[in-house]
């Protein structure tokens, strides 16, 4: 059962707190990264309709960073330019600031450096309302790219880990407050159950798998874009990096077909004969379909428990579910009835785990349907409470 202890209510609150104020630094960071490199597509912008003035290489070096991780080099460069009359000097040589690892500042520091040896001068766009502004390279570079994209991953996993956090908060103290007017009855605590009803509510997961493709795309854009332009990538990294973009091709797939699903038989309901089921009785629902499903095999229809657990293995740690329990039986539809209701009926034997989700192990309870149809088959679950009452 639902642990109901203060002091558990109180870890609960803090862990979900606290998970949300880890978030805040992700938050803030790629919002910061995304922001600032706004500032280099708004100077690209802007320097379309700057001019050319020839400008003197004073000085020019490269430079190479390098860490256990990675090399990144930039080039630094200063130069002087006359404008309507009057000496300026600048130092940007790319819409971007910064080094990374682009094989475009060997390009740029190979022509400055010509330029500066040879006493040649090399063009430099100048804002004519404010001549101080200079740029030598007015290309779209990699880290113009990748920053944006970067800085929005970095958002949106600390919003998603705020987000969950604060819920997680709210959950805790609204099913300790439902456990308090109601004592001995955990189930009336899950807003899924609040109902005899419960809903499939196929338009989430396939909402869920399309944003999850589209978060797993903008992520791997970035060592796509980082490596599309670069010669040295080792071979067996390009499979890596193409491998994983698989994942959302896989998933934007699995969210049309649960669409077609979805369109074709509707959002399907379980109504329970009682709540919550409990063991070693029989327990009764009746399966509502909003669209005529005919399968000459019938529908296959299971009642599982899953613990799930968390596992940790080294520096990565992930929730896996194990099969606990199952019930299987193939439910035969009448023909000639022109009804799309189903019956099912399930005994579920003593000593069996009850439905428990208040810290891990914890402990889910499954309908799950299906059935053999022309084109999509049909498929829905539904997680269901099973409780011994007291």
């Amino acid at each position: 059962m639902l642990k109901n202890d203060g002091e558990t209510d109180m870890a609960v609150k803090k862990i979900s707190l606290w998970g949300a104020l880890f978030g805040l630094p992700f938050l803030a960071v790629g919002l910061g990264v995304f922001i600032w490199s706004m500032t280099m597509w708004k100077l690209y912008q802007e320097s379309e309709s700057w001019v050319k003035v020839p400008a003197k290489i004073e000085s020019i070096s490269f430079e190479t960073h390098s860490d256990s991780d990675s090399t990144s080099y930039s080039v630094l460069c200063s130069y002087s330019y006359n404008y309507n009359g009057r000496l300026h000097h600048g130092n940007r040589v790319g819409m971007e600031k910064g080094g990374s690892s682009d094989s475009y500042h060997h390009k740029r520091y190979s022509i400055l450096n010509q330029c500066k040896t040879t006493d040649m001068t090399f063009d430099a766009l100048v804002d004519p309302l404010d001549p101080e502004r200079s740029v030598l390279f007015r290309e779209i570079t990699t880290t113009m790219y990748v920053l944006p994209i970067f800085g929005l991953v970095f958002a949106i996993v600390g919003a998603g880990v705020m987000i969950g956090g604060i819920a997680s908060a709210i959950r805790a103290y609204n099913t300790k407050a439902v456990l308090e007017q109601n004592p001995g009855q955990p189930w009336l605590a899950n807003p899924k159950w609040n109902s005899m009803v419960i809903r499939d509510k196929p338009l989430a997961r396939i909402a869920g798998s399309f944003a999850g493709a589209i978060f797993i795309c903008l992520f791997m854009s970035i060592f796509v874009i980082a490596t599309a332009g670069e010669k040295n990538v080792p071979v067996f990294a390009r499979i890596i990096i193409y491998g994983f973009c698989l994942i959302p091709v896989g998933l934007f797939i699995s969210s049309i077909y649960q669409a077609i699903r979805y369109f074709k038989y509707g959002n399907p309901e379980l109504v329970l004969g009682q709540l919550p089921f409990v063991p070693d009785k029989l327990n009764t629902a009746t399966l509502n379909i909003h669209a005529r499903v005919i399968s000459q095999e019938g529908f296959s229809v299971a009642l599982k428990c899953f613990r799930r657990v968390w596992e940790k293995s080294g520096k990565n740690s992930s929730v896996r579910e194990y099969e606990e329990f199952g019930l299987d039986q193939t439910v035969m539809q009448d023909s000639s009835s022109t009804e799309n209701s189903i019956p099912l009926n399930f005994r579920i034997p003593a000593n069996v785990p009850q439905t428990h989700d208040a810290d891990y192990p914890e402990y889910v309870w499954r309908v799950i349907v299906s059935a053999k149809t022309p084109g999509v088959d049909f498929k829905a679950q539904f997680e269901v409470p099973v409780y011994n009452k007291i």
